[in-house]
C-alpha cells in the first residue's frame, strides 16, 4: 500500500508538469534541441504531455481546479483549497485563511502553505517536505475563472519508496486565470521535475517538464465560457530525461515553440484549426482537427 501511494505521487507530479509548468530555475523563451522520431510516441502517451493537452479546453465555467500534488498534498472536494496530508501536519504553518468568500467557488482570498518538514517518519521510510504553495482569489465575489486566480507553488520532496529506494521531486511556478469582457486568459508557468532510484547512479532516472504559455479563449457567450469558442495557445514547452513505456524508453531533451491556427472549441473539446510543437531543429508535430476528429503528424507523416 505504501508503494502503490510512491507511484501516485510521481504519477500525479507528471500530471501536475504539463497542466502548469515553467517558473524555474532557468528561462524558456526560445525552441530548442531536437526530438527523435523514436521519441514521438512515448512523449505523446506520457502523462505530462497528455495532461498538457486535455487541460486545453477546461470544461466548466469554473475550471478552478489548478494543478495538484496528488497524494502529497489533496484538494478539499476537489476545489482549490488544500486539505492537509495528517503526516505533515505537525511541521505545517498557514498565513491568512483558508475560508472561501461569497462566491463559494472553493478558491481562499489569500492563503499561503508552508511546508517544513524534515526526516518525517513514514513507516519504515522518511520522507522530507519543503516549501510554500498559496492561492488568490482575484475577486471573491465572481466565481471561478470568471474572477480569476492565481495559484503559486515552490516545492520540494523527497524520500524513499521504501528503505533504499529514493526519490525527489520539485514543483515551481504559477498558473493564473485573468478575464475581460470578452476573453478568458491562462497563464503557465511552471516547472516540475521527478528523480527515482537515486541511491544507485546505474538505475537512477529522472524527467522534467517545464513549460511556459499563454492560452486565450475568445468564448461565443461568456455566459457559458466553455461551451464554444476560439481560442490561441503560444509559449514554449521542454522536455528533458527520460521517457519510457512497458517495452521502450528514450532519452529526450528538446524545448518546442507552442504555435496554433484557427482553433475552435466546442462541447467535443479541441473542435477545428490545428496547434503546432516546433523543436530547435525545425521538427513539428502538428496536432488537427476538422469536425472534433483528431489528427497527428510528424514532419508531415501520420504518427
Amino acid at each position: 500500500m505504501k508503494f502503490q501511494k510512491r507511484l501516485v505521487m510521481i504519477a500525479s507530479a507528471l500530471a501536475l508538469s504539463t497542466v502548469s509548468c515553467g517558473g524555474g530555475e532557468d528561462a524558456l523563451d526560445a525552441a530548442g534541441g531536437e526530438v527523435s522520431a523514436a521519441a514521438i510516441p512515448l512523449l505523446i502517451a506520457s502523462q505530462g504531455f497528455t495532461s498538457f493537452k486535455s487541460g486545453l479546453v477546461p470544461q466548466s465555467a469554473g475550471a478552478i481546479t489548478p494543478p495538484g500534488l496528488g497524494g502529497v498534498v489533496p484538494f478539499a472536494g476537489g476545489a482549490g483549497i488544500m486539505a492537509g496530508d495528517p503526516l505533515y501536519t505537525p511541521c505545517t504553518t498557514t498565513e491568512g485563511s483558508d475560508t472561501d468568500g461569497p462566491d463559494n467557488d472553493g478558491i481562499p482570498a489569500n492563503y499561503v502553505v508552508r511546508f517544513n518538514c524534515e526526516g518525517v517518519a513514514d513507516a519504515a521510510a522518511l520522507r522530507t517536505m519543503t516549501g510554500t504553495y498559496s492561492a488568490t482569489d482575484k475577486d471573491d465575489t465572481v466565481y471561478g475563472i470568471m474572477g480569476g486566480y492565481k495559484f503559486e507553488y515552490d516545492i520540494l520532496q523527497k524520500g524513499e519508496y521504501f528503505v533504499g529506494r529514493q526519490y525527489e521531486a520539485g514543483w515551481s511556478g504559477l498558473w493564473e486565470a485573468t478575464s475581460t469582457a470578452s476573453t478568458i486568459t491562462l497563464d503557465h508557468d511552471f516547472n516540475v521535475k521527478v528523480g527515482e532510484d537515486l541511491e544507485d547512479a546505474a538505475k537512477a532516472t529522472s524527467i522534467a517538464f517545464r513549460s511556459k504559455f499563454t492560452t486565450v479563449y475568445t468564448p461565443t457567450n461568456m455566459a457559458m465560457p466553455f461551451a464554444a469558442g476560439a481560442m490561441k495557445l503560444s509559449g514554449f514547452y521542454r522536455v528533458s530525461g527520460t521517457l519510457s513505456d512497458n517495452t521502450n524508453s528514450a532519452g529526450i531533451s528538446v524545448a518546442f515553440e507552442l504555435s496554433s491556427e484557427g482553433l475552435e472549441y466546442g462541447g467535443c473539446g479541441l473542435k477545428e484549426g490545428s496547434f503546432t510543437l516546433t523543436d530547435g531543429s525545425g521538427n513539428k508535430v502538428v496536432y488537427s482537427y476538422v469536425n472534433c476528429v483528431e489528427t497527428r503528424t510528424f514532419n508531415g507523416q501520420a504518427i
